[in-house]
């Protein structure tokens, strides 16, 4: 099993980086997150979840898979600003990737592991990988 899922990480590395990358350059600045919310909204929605909505307060849901069991993961897409321009090493906005790491704005928070939440069910999806159980995700 391990080797399996080193396999599917692997083959999942550049469609994670891309996406990610993609969304590090939507500024999303807490209370000013729709830019970032839709960019995951229609891939979700391409990526062929079930069901995928934002409620009335700006959260985004989604549900993937038809297990009798519920996954539900939760996790924010908003940022604090930058700070001083000058600190930064890159452009906060680009998600300069290096040495297998992508630095940007929001990759020290649950930003970049609800991306690739994201991703890896959207490859289990493609590479119609049996899904067990069913997840719910959402993003504030």
């Amino acid at each position: 099993m391990n080797k399996k899922i080193k396999q599917m990480a692997e083959a999942v590395k550049q469609d994670l980086f891309a996406f990610t990358r993609q969304l590090i350059a939507i500024q999303s600045f807490s209370g000013k997150e729709e830019g970032v919310i839709q960019c995951m909204k229609t891939e979700m929605e391409k990526s062929g979840y079930e069901r995928v909505w934002v409620d009335d307060f700006g959260n985004l849901l989604g549900i993937i898979g038809t297990g009798e069991r519920l996954i539900a993961l939760d996790g924010h897409c908003d940022t604090v600003g930058i700070g001083n321009p000058e600190s930064w090493q890159w452009d906060p906005f680009f998600g300069n990737h290096q040495d297998g790491i992508i630095y940007g704005r929001g990759m020290g928070s649950s930003c970049d592991s609800f991306f690739i939440i994201i991703v890896w069910r959207i490859h289990c999806r493609r590479h119609r990988e049996r899904l067990q159980y069913s997840n719910s995700y959402r993003a504030y």
